[in-house]
């Protein structure tokens, strides 16, 4: 980008226009100190795309410069891209396969509507490029909302020990789609606490983990325990957790730790 805002044209191999792009900006950089993003990032991606350039453009329309949900678009982008793209397990080379243009979608740019590449009726070579139809969908919605619906809820924590002074820990596997938010604790099948109470909610979905505007995780890791500072006396409560994830959902409850 020069000075003045103005966007030339970058170098580009050609070789480069074979790999799967996705440019992502917020909608509201265009009235804030980002707004030069847009006056540089459009003019490339139409740059690119005149070129047979494999390259989406998904605007969030919740965000400025920040990443919000970007992850529930991403992930599976890429996954999608990787999935046509890494060689077969029978083929021991290490050369990455062309995308496949038969499965591509097609979309008008600022739009919100995908259509299969041999369905899509306007100039293909100004058209947002998606590398299938389960990443159209995605797409779709994230241009709309924002944010992806999650349907799948998150693996249940292992490893819950408590300790002799009532601390209760566990382990737990991160959650792709949206996140881990928190967890809750249950003391002999009744809800103990919720852990943290306040989850942090940067610009996308709650997280348990901190992160930094760049959607980074940030140090220290919270710690995966609670102490419990009413135990009942009498006979040793039961405890379980489950995980919750930055959608709200729940996961099934781990295996009960017996003090």
């Amino acid at each position: 980008m020069s000075a003045d805002g103005k966007y030339p044209p970058p170098a580009v191999p050609a070789s480069a226009y074979e790999v799967p792009v996705v440019c992502n900006l917020g909608i509201r950089e265009k009235a804030d100190r980002f707004a030069r993003v847009w006056t540089t990032t459009q003019p490339f991606f139409s740059d690119f795309r005149a070129k047979g350039g494999l390259i989406g453009f998904a605007p969030d329309p919740r965000t400025s410069h920040d990443c919000g949900d970007s992850r529930s678009l991403a992930i599976p982008f890429f996954d999608a891209c990787l999935a046509q793209r890494l060689p077969s397990k029978r083929n021991v080379t290490t050369k990455l396969r062309p995308m496949n243009p038969k499965h591509a979608w097609l979309a008008p740019l600022l739009g919100d509507t995908a259509v299969p590449a041999k369905e899509f009726s306007g100039d293909k070579s100004e058209a947002v490029w998606l590398p299938n139809a389960a990443v159209a969908r995605i797409w779709s919605e994230y241009v709309k909302n924002g944010t992806v619906a999650d349907s799948s809820p998150p693996a249940p924590p292992s490893k819950v020990r408590i300790s002799r002074d009532g601390v209760v820990s566990w382990q737990a596997e991160g959650d792709l789609e949206s996140g881990l938010a928190g967890f809750v604790v249950e003391r002999n099948g009744a809800v103990a606490a919720r852990i943290p109470e306040r989850p942090v909610v940067p610009s996308g979905k709650a997280l348990f983990q901190r992160v930094s505007y760049h959607d980074t995780p940030e140090r220290p890791m919270p710690d995966m325990r609670w102490t419990d500072p009413t135990p009942p006396s009498g006979k040793p409560p039961t405890y379980r957790v489950r995980s919750v994830n930055g959608s709200g959902l729940e996961s099934p409850l781990s295996r009960p730790a017996v003090h």
